[in-house]
């Protein structure tokens, strides 16, 4: 059964075969074709579809079949199918692609896709949710829970179900209201957590309220509000309670119980006595009150607080040292009592001693550097010096001439100059100094040909004469034509001009003038027959001229190089490897065809107009992307990156490109990159920063400590931690205050060691304040501000008016008499002599410092009323502030995060911003419709639709969003020739009429007689006819009549001179037969394809890319000439027998070497190292291979390796050691130190001993390295070598013992030093197109594949398939005689003669595609 069905299918095949195949016969031969309908494809007639078949394949002619899994759409476009594919379109065979807004569910069916997704509800359609019972839509859409009830302060989880927000809870199980977890003790729970105290309350804690008392109740305690309890130790005394001190406070003041505390300038003393203070003591004196001090007997104050000792009649040029006594300050001396003179030691000559050690000069002299008085010469003594006041005295060289006038003198004179120094002239204008010190003329031109004999003044030498220019020029007598004078009658000729005989010049023409003569310099004149072409160049005359060639002879030419003669004097290109893709347009020189360009290579490549990035071009505008890449758009090749780059892009396979604010901190991951670095804090995002717990983000977006008191005069170092600045300390905390270290008496502390003094009081030097005394203190001294020291029992404050003296001061009050003070305005009596201040309104929250002037006390600060009221750090926006940092929120506000008051809107503003109570401001993209509701804005209006978030559009039934996203008309069927105008209803387009339900066909006026419409006025002809100019169906001869008249379909009616054939064909008739060509008209022929008519009318054959050293004997079949050999693309090249390794066979046994190449005189090219190749073989361009016993250094030079090491020496020749200076050569041939004398001991160095051990005992010590055991390394140890050896010896090379070679490095040299031709890849050559590996020398090396090779194995292909067809014939041979048998049955009784030139597929369905089916067509080739 099986070889039936084998039989059966050799026959359809044969059957099929015979019916693409057609024959006529031709001078008594039958010759086979392609039938109508076929095309000759590799030999073999395929059917041809004028349309491709696409998603197809033509198995007939004009007939298209689908592909597996593909569909008809029309009768050459084949569509993919799938099972179920609504919402979405059919991309490939059974995979259906979702449309927009669609997207595959679990059952791979498209559905609508919602976003955001369609939480609590269900997706309909496109962005259309439908909420599920117990929900409603909010202003964003999204589908929310419903509590019918409410749910105030709370979240609305599910239906009826509203739970708490945190910090609220249940109250009656429906409301919820606010939650603390401590008793608001004095007060109730206003929100989570925060206390509201009750009236005539204040907030302690955040749950404990305290009683208010206006009087702030200080040293007592507030029971209630405005009720005070004075604590024990204290009595209230109008409405205060003021500490009790029984024995009182004299010079001070009662600061609590019992405790006093002196007066400003007071101290307390052992007997708690508050005693006056000095702070700078009281030298030679007493102190009597505060910074007050009185002077001992016989001294008086120098300042406040130093009594220095009195002298009566003072201390000239001395110090009072005791009453009455002096002593002489340095550098005087006592002369007489009390009397102190300077002393100068060298004495004053010419002067006197005015101060120690300075003298006066005398008059007529003055003090030098060296405090010597020297004489004064009023007029200065130039060339001299002062003898005396106003009397000079002349140097060596020079004279008197004149009263205290010395010039210098000249022993020779100054001819020509004048003498400007003892000896030395200076020249005059004109003249300039010799060698010899004499003064010359100059003349600027030097006088060339003659001297100067003054200045610009010349004389001309003999055989000169002056110029009018005052140059000395030549003379000639002849005068020189065609020339200038250069010397004494001596003629140099002009450019253009050559001296002749008899001195005169003569025109030159530098190239000569062939073909003419020299009438002018560089001017021919051209002989009879020739031409001036270019200047001074006679060219023959060619009447045609010579294109690509030059004319030699008059009407002569030769061809360029590069070009050849194919007729009489014309010269054709010649391109020697053909001109693939292109045609020969000059030599060598192809031009591509369309599609194609031009390579470095001189090759026609296929032209990628955007130029294949990341691949190659294959075809014109045709695209292979590389590896790693992929095709996006249409010859778009983009890198493939697995992870996706977030925050990226992908530049190279799996190789990401961080976006701007990214970097690459882990394979292909990009993170934010904050340049700062975010200390104390993340990198969110590209520089943005997220601030740790404690730190927020400051104006340079750094995240900073927060000291919630801030830090003044310090820096903020950590949380709530502050670090005073140099020169600051910290008093109590985070408060930094300036540091003085003198402490400031009298003044206070503003900056670091800088004081302000107090009102009265001056800074000193020192940095201390002292006080102030404008009219002296006369008759005393000051010892306060404007305070001088009186008589007993008063002080001074006016000149010379004493006033009475109030022992315990009168602080914010004046002494009227002793001990008795009186307050100043604004302050009352308080104790005796003690005046405080009055604040009228008390000071609430604060201290009442100075009349009408409060000190709030933390956490308050003063108000424009001048009350203390609470602070707020935050201000308290929508909110007052009722206590330090404690807000409350005015109505409609609630506290959301520490005392900040935000806006409540019941509706939540959805899509929108909460921006007053109950007043909402919407997103960018929502507009408010009603109140406080924020519906999406869609700028075209969606109709046909509805705006369900800004600028999106969901369509209603029946329509969809198109890509400018406006909802169209959807005709399920779609409407072909039409426009979809509602759903499911077709407007068809002008030129096509409705036929039946949304059909479009098209009109055609005058009815298509003979065919179809196909399109508005357009008609497709039945078969045997064919559409005219004038759109009329006219009959089809599908050898077209030439030369004559299509009467019907295959009827024609030859024209004169032509005659019809048996297969129906109107051929010219050619008498003389047209030899390898065709008859194309009466007495005319046309060469067959592969020759050219020539000149004699005989067809002769083409070689397209030309036969460059051969000829053309058959068509694209080359001859070559001797010496040349024909490759397999019909190419001549040269012959070279040694194959021209590393080189290039240029002509006949001539070879061109690569580069890097030179030839040897064998005629063989050899590899060039430019450095040569000491002890070593040049084995490739610059890569040398080391003799045995060398190796390659990294220097790149062979030196000689010593297997034992060369301790002490150096390795001079393969195993040969050289011992160094102080060392010999051993029994052992090691390099031992040499030691004259060294009995019983041995030498561990030259002439250095070591006791105790016997010479030679033991070897000297030696450091290795590690080398390979081979030493021709480089050439002949290859990749197997290394896994074969995984123990390597450890050797001294001598002057290698630093030296490492790796295995990977002599793989590298072995592999490059023979891959030629060739690329090295780990160890082993792979060879270039067009190259094979072959063993050579012991070597393998990469040689040209030679064409015999090709031939030989050519013919083993062709031994092979007869082989194969031999087989097949013996097993064919019953069947052929059964086919013959069918063949000649299904054979028709009339022969077709059917012409292929001019064919016109239109035969396919009515005409002789049907008849085929019964005659035999025999068609024309």
């Amino acid at each position: 059964m099986r070889l039936t069905l084998l039989w059966i299918c050799l026959f359809l095949a044969v059957a099929n075969v015979a019916s693409q195949y057609c024959s006529k016969i031709k001078d008594g031969k039958r010759i086979r074709y392609c039938c109508t309908g076929y095309k000759r494809v590799k030999n073999e007639c395929k059917p041809y579809c004028p349309r491709l078949c696409e998603n197809g394949k033509c198995t007939k002619p004009g007939v298209c079949e689908c592909n597996k899994g593909y569909k008809k759409f029309n009768y050459y476009r084949c569509i993919p199918q799938c099972d179920n594919c609504t919402n979405g379109f059919c991309s490939a065979p059974g995979t259906c692609k979702c449309n927009r807004n669609y997207a595959p569910d679990a059952t791979g069916h498209c559905a609508p896709v919602c976003m955001p997704t369609c939480q609590n509800g269900e997706c309909v359609a496109p962005n259309q949710c439908v909420c599920k019972a117990g929900y409603d839509k909010d202003a964003t859409g999204q589908c929310k829970a419903i509590c019918v009830d409410g749910c105030d302060h709370g979240i609305c989880r599910a239906p009826n179900v509203c739970e708490c927000l945190e910090g609220y809870q249940k109250v009656n199980n429906k409301t919820c209201a606010p939650f603390c977890m401590d008793d608001c003790i004095n007060g109730f729970c206003a929100q989570p957590n925060i206390c509201e105290c009750n009236a005539g309350y204040a907030q302690e804690s955040h749950h404990i309220c305290k009683p208010i008392c206006e009087t702030n109740c200080e040293n007592g305690e507030c029971l209630a509000p405005n009720k005070c309890e004075c604590h024990k130790g204290y009595e209230m005394i109008d409405g205060k309670c003021e500490p009790i001190c029984t024995s009182g406070c004299l010079n001070g003041l009662c600061i609590a119980p019992e405790t006093c505390i002196c007066n400003e300038g007071y101290s307390m003393s052992n007997d708690n006595v508050c005693a006056p203070i000095c702070t700078a003591g009281c030298e030679n004196g007493i102190c009597t009150a505060p910074e007050t001090c009185a002077c001992l007997e016989g001294y008086s104050m120098a300042t406040p607080s130093i009594c220095k000792p009195t002298c009566s009649y003072g201390c000239p040029n001395g110090e009072c040292t005791a009453p009455e006594t002096c002593v002489c300050n340095k550098g005087f001396s006592m002369i007489d009592l009390n009397v102190c003179e300077p002393v100068c030691a060298n004495g004053c000559t010419n002067g006197r001693c005015a101060a120690p050690e300075t003298c006066i000069c005398n008059k007529g002299f003055s003090m030098n550097a060296k405090n010597v008085c020297m004489p004064i010469c009023s007029q200065g003594c130039p060339n001299g010096h002062c003898a005396a006041p106003e009397l000079c005295d002349c140097n060596v060289g020079y004279s008197m001439t004149q009263p205290n006038f010395c010039e210098p003198v000249c022993t020779n004179g100054c001819p020509n100059g004048h003498c400007i120094a003892p000896d030395a002239c200076e020249c005059n204008i004109g003249f300039s100094m010799t060698e010899n010190h004499i003064c010359e003329p100059i003349c600027s031109n030097k006088c060339p040909n003659g001297h100067c004999i003054s200045p610009e003044t010349c004389e001309c030498n003999k055989g000169y004469a002056m110029s009018t220019a005052n140059v000395c020029e030549p003379v000639c007598t002849s005068n020189c034509p065609n020339g200038q004078c250069i010397a004494p009658e001596t003629c140099l000729c002009n450019k253009g001009f050559f001296m002749a005989d008899s001195n005169t010049c003569v025109p030159t023409c530098s190239n000569g003038c062939p073909n003419g003569q020299c009438i002018a310099p560089e001017t021919c004149e051209c002989i009879a027959g020739y031409s001036m072409f270019e200047p001074n160049i006679c060219e023959p005359i060619c009447t045609n001229g010579c294109s690509n060639g030059r004319c030699v002879a008059p009407d002569i030419c030769e061809c360029n190089e590069g070009y050849s003669m194919k007729d009489h004097n014309i010269c054709e290109p010649v391109c020697s490897n053909g001109c693939a893709y292109g045609i020969c347009i000059a030599p060598e020189t192809c031009k591509c065809k369309k599609g194609y360009s031009m390579s470095n290579l001189s090759l026609c490549e296929p032209v990628c107009s955007i130029g294949c990035p990341n691949g190659r071009c294959i075809l014109p505008e045709t695209c292979l992307c590389d590896s790693g890449f992929s095709m996006s758009d249409p010859n778009i090749c983009e890198p493939i990156c697995s992870s996706g780059c977030p925050n990226g892009l992908c530049i190279a396979p799996e190789t990401c490109e961080c976006e701007t604010g990214f970097s690459m901190t882990d394979h292909n991951i990009c993170e934010p990159v904050c340049t700062n670095g975010c200390p104390n804090g993340q990198c969110i995002a590209p520089e943005i920063c997220a601030c740790n717990e404690g730190f927020t983000l400051n104006e340079t977006k750094i995240c900073e400590a927060v000291c919630s008191n801030g830090c003044e005069n310090g820096k903020c170092r950590a949380p709530e931690i502050c670090k005073c600045n140099i020169g600051y300390s910290m008093t109590h905390l985070n408060i930094c205050e300036p540091v003085c270290s003198n402490g400031c008496p009298n003044g206070r502390c503003l900056a670091p060691e800088s004081c302000e003094c107090n009102a009265g009081f001056s800074i000193s030097h020192s940095n201390v304040c002292e006080p102030i005394c404008s009219n002296r203190c006369t008759n005393g001294h000051c010892i306060a501000p404007e305070t001088c020291e009186c008589i007993a029992g008063h002080s001074m404050f006016e000149p010379n008016i004493c006033e009475p003296i109030c022992t315990n001061g009168c602080s914010n009050g004046r002494c009227v008499a002793p001990d008795i003070c009186e307050c100043k305005e604004g302050y009352s009596m308080k104790d005796p002599n003690i005046c405080e201040p009055v604040c009228s309104n008390g000071c609430a929250y604060g201290i009442c410092i100075a009349p009408e002037t409060c000190e709030c006390k933390k956490g308050y600060s003063m108000s424009n009323l001048s009350l203390c009221e609470p602070v707020c750090s935050s201000g308290c926006p929508n909110g007052r502030c009722i206590l330090p940092e404690t807000c409350l929120c005015d109505g409609g506000f609630s506290v959301s995060d520490p005392n900040i008051c935000k806006p409540i809107c019941s509706s939540g503003c959805p899509s929108g911003l909460c921006i007053a109570p109950e007043t909402c401001e919407c997103q960018t993209g929502f507009s408010m419709t009603d109140h406080n509701i924020c519906e999406p804005v869609c700028t075209n209006g969606c109709p046909n639709g509805q705006c369900i978030a800004p600028e999106i559009c969901a369509c209603n039934e029946g329509f969809s969003l198109n890509e400018a996203k406006i909802c169209e008309a959807v005709c399920s069927n779609g409407c072909q020739n039409g426009q979809c105008r509602a759903p499911e209803i077709c407007e068809c387009n002008i030129g096509y009429s409705m036929t039946h339900l949304n059909n479009c066909e098209p009109v055609c006026s005058n009815g298509c007689p003979n065919g179809l419409c196909l399109a508005p006025e357009s008609c497709e002809c039945y078969g045997g006819f064919t559409i005219s100019h004038s759109n009329v169906c006219e009959p089809i001869c599908s050898n077209g009549c030439p030369n004559g008249l299509c009467l019907a379909p295959e009827v024609c009616e030859c024209d004169k001179g032509f005659s019809l054939k048996d297969n129906d064909i109107c051929t010219p008739i050619c008498s003389n037969g047209c030899p390898m060509g065709i008859c194309i008209a009466p007495e005319t022929c046309e060469c067959n394809n592969g020759y050219f008519m020539t000149s004699a009318n005989v067809c002769d054959p083409v070689c397209s890319k030309g036969c460059a050293n051969g000829q053309c004997i058959l068509p694209e079949i080359c001859e070559c000439n001797k010496g040349y050999t024909l490759t397999d693309r019909n190419v001549c090249k040269p012959i070279c027998s040694n194959e021209c390794l590393n080189g290039q066979c240029k002509a006949p046994e001539i070879c061109e070497c690569n580069q890097g190449f030179a030839m040897n005189t064998s005629n063989i090219c050899e590899p060039i190292c430019s450095n040569g190749c000491a002890h070593g073989q040049c084995l490739a361009p610059e890569i040398c291979s080391c003799n045995e016993g060398f190796l390659m250094s990294t220097s790149s030079k062979c030196e000689p390796v010593c297997s034992a090491p060369c301790n002490n020496g150096q390795c001079i020749a393969p195993e040969t050691c050289e011992c160094n200076d102080g060392y010999t050569k051993s029994m052992q041939n090691e390099c031992e130190p040499i030691c004259e004398k060294c009995h019983f001991a041995r030498c561990v160095a030259p002439g250095v001993c070591q006791e105790g051990v016997a010479n030679s005992t033991v070897m000297p010590s030696f450091t290795t390295s590690t080398v390979r055991k081979s030493t021709k390394l480089a050439p002949y140890i290859d990749a197997s070598d290394q896994e074969d050896s995984d123990e390597q010896d450890n050797v001294s090379s001598g002057d290698y013992s630093d030296t490492h070679i790796t295995m990977s490095v002599i793989n590298g040299l072995r592999c490059l030093r023979r891959c030629f031709n060739g690329t090295c890849q780990r160890g082993k050559c792979l060879c270039e197109a067009g190259f094979v590996l072959q063993e050579h020398d012991n070597e393998e090396i990469c040689v040209a594949n030679r064409s015999a090779d090709g031939e030989e194995q050519q013919s083993a292909g062709y031994s092979k398939y007869m082989r194969l067809y031999t087989i097949f014939a013996a097993l064919s041979l019953p069947l052929a005689l059964v086919i013959l048998y069918l063949l000649c049955h299904i054979s028709c009784e009339k022969t077709y003669n059917v012409e292929k030139r001019d064919f016109i597929f239109a035969e396919n369905q009515v005409g002789l595609s049907q008849l085929s089916r019964n005659v035999d067509i025999i068609r024309m080739p």
